[in-house]
């Protein structure tokens, strides 16, 4: 794991961090940044500008990396291929548990001083699925509103199913007009 908190090691510090005090702490940071052989370890892991006279930072990151095979309830699995869609579920769930924990806890930057982000494929994974669900919901509810608004004005219902399949026809034709004739690749919004 590489955290923020590397600097302890780094340093060689055997006192716990709870231990230590405000001032024993800010001078401990300010020491590694300033250190030529422990800045480079450490850098990573926050942003360019912090050095021994500015401790401000604008961003401060942890990187997790889960090891592969997992070990979990007593099931030890081989390797990371054995049964790997069980794995990364596993890991996905994990991920989401942490983030939810977090979200509720230490979310709120002027109660905690900060803002967290989180960056993950799983995470990023799961917000994706959301967001394709909620526009796959979006233009099912938009063909069905077309289609019954389509039936009271013109009292039929294949009227209705051929007014609303020249729609979704439309579609395609004109992406193929746009990016084969007009060069245009980018569609922002239909």
């Amino acid at each position: 794991m590489s955290t923020p908190l590397n600097v302890l090691r780094e340093m060689n510090v055997t006192k716990e961090l709870k231990d230590m005090g405000q001032l024993e702490i800010e001078e401990l940071f300010r020491t590694a940044f300033e250190t030529i052989e422990v800045r480079p370890k450490i850098m990573a892991n926050f942003d360019k500008n912090v050095s021994g006279d500015n401790m401000t930072v604008t961003y401060m990151r942890t990187i997790i990396q889960f090891g592969q095979p997992l070990e979990v309830n007593g099931t030890r699995y081989a390797n990371s291929s054995d049964r790997s869609s069980e794995q990364w579920d596993l890991l996905g769930n994990f991920s989401a548990e942490l983030r939810d924990m977090v979200e509720e806890g230490y979310m709120d930057p002027k109660e905690f001083g900060c803002k967290i982000n989180f960056a993950s494929i799983l995470l990023s994974l799961d917000i994706f699925i959301g967001m394709i669900l909620n526009d796959v919901l979006f233009a099912l509810f938009s063909v069905g509103f077309v289609f019954f608004y389509f039936i009271i004005h013109m009292k039929s219902k294949f009227m209705s199913f051929i007014g609303t399949t020249i729609i979704l026809f439309s579609f395609p034709i004109t992406v193929c007009i746009t990016e084969g004739i007009g060069g245009v690749t980018y569609v922002g919004s239909l």
